[in-house]
Protein backbone atom coordinates (compact mmCIF):
# COMPACT_ATOMS: atom_id res chain seq x y z
CA UNK A 1 0.00 0.00 0.00
CA UNK A 2 1.35 3.39 -0.88
CA UNK A 3 2.16 5.72 2.03
CA UNK A 4 -0.27 8.42 0.88
CA UNK A 5 -3.11 5.93 0.56
CA UNK A 6 -2.33 4.50 4.01
CA UNK A 7 -2.34 7.99 5.55
CA UNK A 8 -5.68 8.79 3.89
CA UNK A 9 -7.30 5.59 5.17
CA UNK A 10 -5.89 6.22 8.65
CA UNK A 11 -7.19 9.80 8.81
CA UNK A 12 -10.66 8.86 7.53
CA UNK A 13 -10.85 6.12 10.18
CA UNK A 14 -9.66 8.47 12.92
CA UNK A 15 -12.24 11.09 11.97
CA UNK A 16 -15.07 8.54 11.78
CA UNK A 17 -14.26 6.89 15.15
CA UNK A 18 -16.03 9.44 17.44
CA UNK A 19 -19.20 9.15 15.37
CA UNK A 20 -19.08 5.35 15.59
CA UNK A 21 -18.56 5.39 19.35
CA UNK A 22 -21.40 7.87 19.85
CA UNK A 23 -23.79 5.83 17.71
CA UNK A 24 -22.93 2.65 19.65
CA UNK A 25 -24.01 4.19 22.97
CA UNK A 26 -27.68 3.89 23.95
CA UNK A 27 -29.76 7.00 23.38
CA UNK A 28 -30.52 9.15 26.42
CA UNK A 29 -34.05 9.11 27.64
CA UNK A 30 -35.81 12.28 28.68
CA UNK A 31 -34.72 13.40 32.13
CA UNK A 32 -31.64 11.17 32.15
CA UNK A 33 -28.42 12.99 32.92
CA UNK A 34 -25.05 12.41 31.36
CA UNK A 35 -22.25 10.46 33.05
CA UNK A 36 -20.47 13.70 33.89
CA UNK A 37 -23.50 14.97 35.82
CA UNK A 38 -23.58 11.83 37.98
CA UNK A 39 -20.65 12.94 40.11
CA UNK A 40 -21.25 13.19 43.84
CA UNK A 41 -22.67 16.53 44.95
CA UNK A 42 -20.19 19.23 45.85
CA UNK A 43 -19.49 20.04 49.46
CA UNK A 44 -21.94 22.55 50.87
CA UNK A 45 -20.30 25.62 52.33
CA UNK A 46 -20.17 25.45 56.11
CA UNK A 47 -20.48 21.65 56.15
CA UNK A 48 -17.56 19.96 57.89
CA UNK A 49 -16.22 16.79 56.29
CA UNK A 50 -16.13 13.61 58.34
CA UNK A 51 -12.55 12.97 59.41
CA UNK A 52 -10.97 9.71 58.35
CA UNK A 53 -8.94 8.46 61.25
CA UNK A 54 -5.70 6.75 60.30
CA UNK A 55 -3.32 5.39 62.93
CA UNK A 56 0.20 6.58 62.12
CA UNK A 57 1.86 3.50 63.62
CA UNK A 58 -0.28 1.12 61.58
CA UNK A 59 0.13 3.20 58.43
CA UNK A 60 3.92 3.20 58.90
CA UNK A 61 3.97 -0.57 59.42
CA UNK A 62 1.72 -1.19 56.41
CA UNK A 63 3.53 1.11 53.97
CA UNK A 64 7.03 1.99 55.14
CA UNK A 65 8.40 -1.15 56.78
CA UNK A 66 8.91 -2.80 53.40
CA UNK A 67 11.99 -0.65 52.87
CA UNK A 68 12.61 1.25 56.14
CA UNK A 69 13.11 -1.10 59.08
CA UNK A 70 13.57 1.55 61.71
CA UNK A 71 12.42 5.18 61.51
CA UNK A 72 15.36 7.57 61.46
CA UNK A 73 15.16 10.86 63.28
CA UNK A 74 15.04 13.97 61.13
CA UNK A 75 13.90 17.49 61.89
CA UNK A 76 10.24 18.24 61.26
CA UNK A 77 11.16 20.38 58.27
CA UNK A 78 13.16 17.54 56.70
CA UNK A 79 10.37 15.05 57.42
CA UNK A 80 7.81 17.19 55.59
CA UNK A 81 10.01 17.14 52.49
CA UNK A 82 10.72 13.42 52.80
CA UNK A 83 7.03 12.60 53.26
CA UNK A 84 6.12 14.67 50.20
CA UNK A 85 8.43 12.50 48.11
CA UNK A 86 7.46 9.24 49.77
CA UNK A 87 3.75 9.96 49.33
CA UNK A 88 4.25 9.72 45.58
CA UNK A 89 6.61 6.74 45.69
CA UNK A 90 4.52 4.69 48.15
CA UNK A 91 1.16 5.82 46.71
CA UNK A 92 -0.07 7.12 50.07
CA UNK A 93 -3.30 9.00 50.68
CA UNK A 94 -3.15 12.44 52.26
CA UNK A 95 -4.60 11.01 55.50
CA UNK A 96 -1.90 8.32 55.65
CA UNK A 97 0.79 10.88 54.91
CA UNK A 98 -0.35 13.19 57.71
CA UNK A 99 -0.68 10.31 60.18
CA UNK A 100 2.80 8.96 59.37
CA UNK A 101 4.29 12.45 59.58
CA UNK A 102 2.76 12.98 63.03
CA UNK A 103 3.95 9.52 64.10
CA UNK A 104 7.52 10.18 62.99
CA UNK A 105 7.81 13.72 64.41
CA UNK A 106 6.39 13.10 67.85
Amino acid sequence: MKPLMFLTVFLVGALAMPALVESAQPAKQAGQSSVRAQRPPRKVQGETPKPILVDGDQAYKANCLRCHWEPRKFSEREMVTIMRHMRVRANLTSEETEAILKYLTR
